[in-house]
């Protein structure tokens, strides 16, 4: 009986225990998560973050501070650099852009390039980002970009509301519902050929149209006279296969924690 006692006390206090505790499982969406499920980690290529990684000069000796020109964004899973050697194609580092956090601005003439990176379909680019209002003629402006002109995300700017967005990696496919200035969003993007996918703040926004199959060649973050860039992003990164849904939400949920969107 003693025993019996002492068991059902302990195991009250374990109860307790458990009760203060915040857990997090893969399936468990019902409180945003504050990482990336360890799983996915191996499958990411390339990932920038504003807080991390983000200097003023060659050497990455120098990190900025606000206000400064970037001449490197260090990928924080491997060696490929994002860099920016020109000073006046330098996007601007900013402090507390979203949720204490920074972001970098990209306005128009800047871009940042890797001459290392290579990724066939398919592919799932993860970002946080917001588009820029500029007083110009209306023109198409992009998110990301690669020199070969695919895969990328663009934008029609028209000074007040950036219209529906617009996938393209070698054809071109309008999405559904079109995005605001005023605020950063976070984006889960599939490039898969006529099975290509955008979520857009954990709502689906499918392209109309295929997207075609085009590879992530050469340099990436790079934009040109016709698609120049004209964003702020606080995070990127790209995954190379499809995500399932369980995937996807903890995408999302670190993306709503963090950021606090």
């Amino acid at each position: 009986m003693d025993l019996l006692i002492e068991l059902q006390h302990n195991m009250s206090q374990i109860h307790t225990l458990q009760r203060g505790v915040r857990r997090y499982s893969v399936n468990d969406y019902s409180t945003p998560m504050p990482f990336l499920p360890s799983s996915l980690v191996p499958d990411i290529k390339y990932w920038i973050k504003a807080d991390v990684g983000v200097y003023s000069d060659s050497g990455s000796a120098v990190p900025c501070n606000n206000g400064d020109l970037v001449y490197t964004w260090a990928d924080n899973v491997g060696t490929t650099n994002f860099i920016q050697a020109t000073t006046g194609s330098r996007p601007i580092f900013y402090t507390n852009k979203i949720n204490g956090l920074p972001s970098l601005r990209f306005s128009g003439t800047s871009s940042l390039n890797s001459t290392h990176i290579s990724i066939a379909q398919i592919y799932t680019i993860c970002m946080v980002a917001k588009p820029i209002s500029i007083t110009a003629q209306p023109t198409y402006q992009c998110f990301f970009n690669s020199s070969t002109n695919y895969p990328q995300l663009t934008y029609m700017n028209n000074y007040t509301t950036a219209s529906a967005p617009y996938m393209y990696a070698g054809s071109g496919a309008t999405l559904a519902s079109p995005l605001s200035f005023t605020s950063f969003s976070y984006f889960v993007i599939t490039f898969n050929g006529a099975s290509s996918k955008c979520r857009v703040n954990s709502l689906d926004n499918n392209p109309v149209g295929t997207t075609g199959t085009g590879a992530i060649q050469n340099t990436f973050l790079a934009g040109g006279p016709s698609q120049p860039l004209n964003c702020e992003i606080s995070e990127f990164f790209m995954i190379s296969r499809i995500l399932n849904t369980d995937e996807i939400n903890n995408i999302e949920y670190y993306f709503k924690y963090r950021y606090n969107l």
